[in-house]
């Protein structure tokens, strides 16, 4: 009996053993393989964030690639559990929090928002319920869903929060009122909520008092600015958020004009221990100082400016020390081949830094600017023996001479050119085959040859200008300098049809807003008026203007006659003698037209309709005829892209099947009119655009 007791009971502890091993199997899966994992990822990605912020508080780069990296890992494995372990009470809601968290610091706010309204609602009990909901108001509010969000954040007021997420809704709350009311009415809001002592934890009160700092000093209010960022400071904040207050309180002295106690207070904070680490950020402080000074100081503000990058030269102070001194070089000595060389060191320094990102962007303009400059200067001494030639008539054969002496020149160019490449090849490759060598040569001719011909070749005469144009407003914002194209090709004898009605609008835009002379501005509008009466250019000049709509260009005629069409067949009108001939007339009299495809499309779609409906498998090659014209007559609109699909499904089918009824598609139509919707807001469209233009102007 003693016997059986013991078997008896070393089986439950057996059996024990092996429920404890396997629940303990299943919680270190949920875990050790997922849960560890996602929350590990996501403490990188907060620490390294943190990292980047101490070293540049004020960087406005939202997530870098290694931090989206860590994130989107960390979203990946909280997704398992949610797929693996959909039930579990401990792992599952922080799974979901998380990636609502990383969701929000990568900028996916729309998904973010649902993710909190999926933590809301399934954990209505969780720890972090009170957060989501400001957090979820935030996301929504980020994402344009404004009447949402304020949804969402009054829930969260009426529950009177505390804490952090006291803290949050009430920025949240000024954040909204700033936006929908001016910056001046923004920075009286902060002060009233100050006045009100709303926030009552210190770390609260300096986050307000912050914001409203900055928001002052993007006012030019200096004082204000200053007062909020020192009343922002206490010895309590970490390190890096004293250094940013104490910094924007000198940006303002030095906007306030006394630079020499910004100096001061800027050695004040050299001597400092616990800003030891920001040391290169303090030297790039003075060297601001310096230069704000006045022009005789930069010799000393520059050597200030290369000091910072000593003191770290992959930083973001190094980066921003490199950008102003090509600035100043840009903007002050006129220097564009030695301002690139700097914007390219700012961008060397870390392109995921604000002015690391805007020195490479200002060097590729001062690089499309130089091709820019060399197409121009071309195009101008082909203008100017055309103009000598006309005023000097001579016989054909001294014109084809002198033609041919131009271009013997540019071809001894050339091959002077391929000559001096052709000896550093031979030079620098002695040990190289002679089949090698001369594969070299002929590669580096044709490279050059090619090149002679590209610079020689220009698409137009305002071509060069008008895009120059266009680089020194958006892009290097010299108003001044994009003024002075824009004349050149307003006042030209020769007219351009496509630059130069462009180049009237941007100089009339210019006018209006940049130099306020709204005599000028109205006077080349009504040139566009008269010059150009039927264009996009008159109808927006019209408007600007404020004069009755009058202007009727083509598109605006085809969409007439499209839509009366359209009211043809809606009416039941006979297909053949009354409709087809209406949406035809559009595709033959406006080609060029956005309805022109439309058109033409319809009538292939109403002859599949009737086939479909009469079960006539004789009309497969009519219908088959009409889609291919508008695949041929209009490529690459979204109605050559359906037709084409019906084509290929009716070509793909079997052969027994042999008629169109057998593949109906009755939302093709939609689907073909979804992208060519008539946008009748903005700036006037532009007509044969040159592939190599950049941007539209204004």
């Amino acid at each position: 009996m003693s016997r059986l007791r013991n078997i008896c009971r070393r089986a439950l502890i057996l059996g024990g053993a092996i429920a404890l091993s396997t629940g303990f199997s299943a919680c270190s899966g949920i875990y050790f393989n997922t849960t560890f994992n996602a929350e590990k990822a996501y403490r990188q990605a907060i620490d390294m964030r943190a990292k980047r912020l101490r070293l540049n508080p004020d960087d406005t780069v939202s997530v870098t690639a290694d931090e989206k990296a860590k994130l989107t890992r960390a979203v990946t494995k909280s997704s398992k559990v949610l797929e693996l372990w959909p039930n579990d009470p401990k792992y599952t809601p922080r799974a979901v929090f998380r990636i609502a968290e990383c969701q929000l610091l990568m900028g996916d706010y729309g998904n973010a928002a649902f993710k909190y309204g999926e933590y809301i609602r399934y954990f209505p009990k969780a720890d972090n319920i009170p957060l989501a909901r400001v957090r979820m108001a935030k996301a929504l509010y980020l994402d344009g869903k404004r009447l949402s969000a304020r949804d969402a954040l009054a829930e969260v007021q009426a529950t009177h929060p505390q804490g952090e997420v006291k803290r949050e809704a009430l920025l949240l709350a000024a954040r909204m009122r700033i936006d929908d009311q001016s910056g001046a009415e923004g920075l009286e809001l902060y002060e009233e909520l100050l006045k009100d002592n709303a926030l009552l934890a210190s770390e609260s009160r300096s986050e307000l008092h912050w914001r409203a700092a900055q928001l002052a000093y993007d006012l030019g209010q200096w004082q204000k600015a200053r007062d909020h960022a020192i009343a922002a400071d206490n010895s309590a904040l970490p390190a890096r958020v004293r250094f940013r207050n104490q910094r924007l309180a000198v940006l303002a002295l030095y906007g306030l004009g006394r630079q020499k106690e910004g100096l001061a207070e800027v050695e004040d904070m050299w001597g400092k221990r616990e800003f030891r680490v920001f040391r290169p950020d303090i030297k790039l402080l003075e060297a601001r100082g310096v230069e704000s000074q006045g022009l005789a100081n930069w010799p000393a503000a520059s050597k200030l400016y290369r000091e910072t990058v000593r003191l770290g030269n992959r930083r973001p102070s190094a980066a921003e020390a490199w950008y102003r001194i090509g600035a100043h070089v840009l903007d002050v000595q006129n220097r564009e081949d030695s301002a690139k060389v700097y914007f390219d060191s700012a961008s060397a320094a870390g392109s995921s830094f604000e002015f690391g990102t805007l020195g490479a962007d200002y060097s590729s303009a001062l690089g499309r600017l130089a091709d820019l400059r060399t197409v121009d200067s071309v195009t101008l001494a082909a203008q100017a023996e055309t103009r000598w030639l006309l005023l000097h008539p001579v016989d054909s054969l001294a014109l084809r001479d002198s033609l041919l002496a131009r271009d013997s020149i540019l071809h001894a160019d050339s091959l002077n050119a391929l000559a001096k490449k052709d000896a550093i090849l031979k030079k620098g490759s002695k040990k190289k085959s002679d089949k090698t060598a001369a594969a070299d040569s002929v590669k580096a001719a044709k490279e050059a040859a090619a090149k002679v011909a590209k610079v020689q070749k220009a698409p137009s005469p305002q071509y060069a200008p008008f895009l120059i144009a266009e680089l020194f407003h958006f892009r290097l914002p010299k108003p001044d300098s994009a003024h002075v194209f824009l004349n050149r090709i307003v006042s030209d004898t020769l007219e351009d049809t496509l630059y130069t009605r462009r180049a009237i609008y941007a100089l009339a835009w210019l006018e209006e807003n940049q130099y306020h002379n709204k005599n000028r501005a109205d006077s080349l509008y009504r040139v566009l008026l008269t010059r150009y009466p039927e264009t996009e250019w008159a109808k927006q000049a019209e408007k600007n203007l404020e004069l009755p709509p009058t202007v009727q260009t083509p598109d605006d005629k085809a969409h007439t006659l499209f839509l009366a069409a359209e009211n043809r067949r809606f009416a039941g009108e006979d297909l053949k003698t009354r409709v087809w001939p209406a949406y035809r007339i559009v595709a033959d009299s406006f080609p060029q037209s956005r309805d022109a495809a439309k058109a033409l499309f319809t009538v292939a779609f109403t002859e599949e309709q009737a086939a479909i409906a009469k079960a006539d498998t004789a009309k497969v090659d009519t219908v088959r005829a009409a889609y291919a014209m508008v695949r041929d007559k209009f490529p690459g609109t979204p109605q050559a892209v359906a037709a084409e699909s019906w084509i290929s499904a009716v070509e793909a089918a079997p052969a027994s099947s042999g008629s169109s009824t057998e593949t109906p598609k009755s939302n093709r139509e939609e689907e073909a009119d979804t992208q060519s919707e008539e946008d009748t807001n903005g700036p006037p469209k532009v007509e044969l655009l040159d592939p190599a233009a950049e941007q539209d102007l204004y």
